[in-house]
């Protein structure tokens, strides 16, 4: 009992409403989102690594039932990456995707329609949950994939990547430097 509560209560006085409790963190990676019964989560993927923050020029390419996204990886001072390098990520069975326009400015003054419960800007996501505006976006690409429900979205400079697909992987291509920073001899593995 403090010192405040001790004198309050020996003088007969109401005790003093105590705040409510911040939110907990969800885990690693995750927002602590408090209108998650209404909201996704989302959960980090990519961890060690990510895009060139200021140029990362994101290509999108259909590969049969999946998509292949290549872009610029950054370059930390102490970093697995060389300037220059490029990195392929791999979406299977991608049933649709898109790459939109909204930008990091666009999302800073909440033009993003996830601008208020994802955590940064700049990161690479899985949105976990239910999610209410997955559906927004018209600008959406059928692909091959069978109607997977994993919703996957990466936060570029000038562009937003998002799919649907059943898994993610780093493209197991001797040439991706992203297999560098992955714990298994193939790149796969890692949800």
């Amino acid at each position: 009992m403090s010192i405040v509560s001790f004198l309050r209560r020996m003088l007969g006085l109401a005790p003093i409403a105590q705040a409510p409790s911040p939110p907990r963190q969800l885990s690693v990676g995750r927002a602590a989102n408090p209108a998650s019964h209404i909201t996704p989560d989302f959960l980090q993927l990519n961890v060690g690594w990510n895009a060139e923050p200021n140029v990362p020029e994101p290509r999108v390419a259909p590969s049969g039932r999946d998509i292949q996204l290549d872009f610029e990886l950054g370059a930390p001072v102490e970093g697995p990456f060389d300037e220059g390098e490029r990195g392929t990520l791999r979406f299977v069975d991608c049933s649709r995707y898109r790459l939109g326009s909204t930008n990091d400015e666009g999302w800073y003054r909440g033009q993003c329609r996830y601008s208020t419960i994802a955590p940064r800007w700049g990161e690479f996501y899985e949105l976990v949950g239910v999610d209410l505006l997955k559906d927004l976006p018209a600008d959406w690409r059928a692909a091959g994939g069978a109607g997977a429900s994993r919703h996957f979205l990466f936060y570029f400079r000038d562009e937003t990547f998002e799919c649907f697909a059943e898994d993610w992987l780093i493209e197991p291509d001797d040439a991706n430097p992203l297999r560098r920073v992955m714990n298994t001899p193939n790149g796969e593995g890692q949800t």
